[in-house]
């Protein structure tokens, strides 16, 4: 463990050489006719007995040094806690573990400095002869999955899907359909159009085109309208009052059919929602036009009292009359509501027959 002179001359300092130096912390101490004198340690792996007037017997311990090992990411990978490494000794590191991503390290150094390292069964490991100093293992991640979202005005339609997909692994998006709308459904792999097998509600993307990166569903809805019907329901002047109709809709609690962001009144003698339009000429009527919202829903009240003054006279009779001779030709002194109320038979536009049946039930109630 030393080397140098193993005499001294009396008088005389004595200098030795402790082997390994470089990375031991070593503890020296000398005794001098058995009695303990001072060391000095010179900083270069030399010791220094001053003075020697006697038999010296040294010895010494040497201890491998522990040095820090810190970690770094520039990716957001969750990194180990900091540890110490000994000179000597292999020091070993898992991989951190990034659920769809690859952990990979980047850089391994001590100062300015590389360390050789290499990674064995998901580990990093730096032999003990490479650990001369503190080190910073430099950590990355790499997506290894392909991100999942759905956008579009149905998008609603899609819940509790996964939003990761397995790369070469076929991907399925399930939606919860309403009957009321029509859906259109499309895909894109990193911004490419991809096929789409559907099923149902499911709409899946075949294994061989699941890659990493995005995967975008684009679903969109739209209001059905086969069951729109519109009728001609009273002259006013140069135009008509029009009748538009849902034939097929049926009623739901909490909302309602609306064009042009207009609500609708449920009609039980048309089996659907309705409203009214003043025009010169038939309206025609868009899927872009409907919507539902939520609201509760007015139904037109057929019990003949149309003017809404909660009795049946004569003046609802007499409304139906100037309704049906023009008198009104828009919705501000008598609503529209008012206008549905007065057709009490149901034909879908405004006749003398409304007035009469008035008349009849008042006759006979008398």
């Amino acid at each position: 463990m030393f080397t140098g002179n193993t005499s001294a001359i009396h008088g005389s300092d004595y200098t030795f050489t402790v082997l390994n130096y470089v990375n031991y912390t070593h503890t020296v101490t000398a005794t001098m006719n058995g009695v303990s004198v001072s060391v000095s340690d010179n900083g270069n792996g030399t010791y220094t007995v001053p003075n020697v007037t006697g038999s010296l017997v040294i010895s010494a311990t040497s201890i491998p040094n522990s040095y820090n090992i810190t970690f770094a990411t520039s990716t957001g990978v969750t990194l180990p806690s900091s540890a110490n490494a000994v000179f000597g000794t292999d020091y070993i590191v898992a991989l951190p573990m990034e659920e769809h991503y690859t952990v990979s390290v980047t850089s391994v150094m001590s100062g300015n400095n590389v360390v050789p390292y290499s990674i064995e069964n998901g580990a990093v490991k730096i032999a003990g002869s490479n650990i001369t100093g503190a080190i910073v293992i430099t950590f990355d991640r790499t997506q290894s999955y392909a991100s999942v979202s759905v956008i579009g005005t149905g998008a609603d339609a899609a819940t509790g899907y996964t939003a990761y997909a397995t790369p070469d692994n076929s991907y399925t998006l399930n939606l919860a359909l309403d009957n009321l709308y029509d859906f259109t459904v499309t895909a894109k792999v990193n911004d490419t159009d991809v096929n789409l097998t559907v099923s149902d509600s499911s709409y899946t993307i075949a294994a061989s085109d699941v890659k990493t990166g995005s995967i975008v569903f684009t679903v969109n809805k739209a209001l059905k309208i086969s069951g729109i019907t519109v009728y001609e329901y009273v002259g006013v002047g140069s135009q008509s009052v029009w009748l538009i109709v849902n034939e097929t809709s049926k009623l739901i609690q909490g909302s309602v059919y609306a064009i042009d962001g207009n609500n609708m009144f449920w009609s039980e003698k048309y089996s659907g929602y309705c409203t009214l339009k003043i025009s010169s000429a038939q309206p025609t009527v868009a899927a872009s036009q409907l919507s539902i919202a939520t609201a509760d829903v007015v139904s037109v009240n057929y019990s003949k009292d149309v003017n809404m003054t909660g009795k049946l006279d004569a003046n609802d009779a007499q409304l139906v009359y100037d309704i049906y001779n023009a008198l009104y030709s828009d919705f501000g002194t008598v609503t529209a509501e008012k206008f549905l109320r007065a057709d009490v038979n149901g034909s879908r536009n405004i006749n003398m027959e409304d007035a009469s049946a008035i008349i009849n039930t008042i006759l006979q109630g008398a």
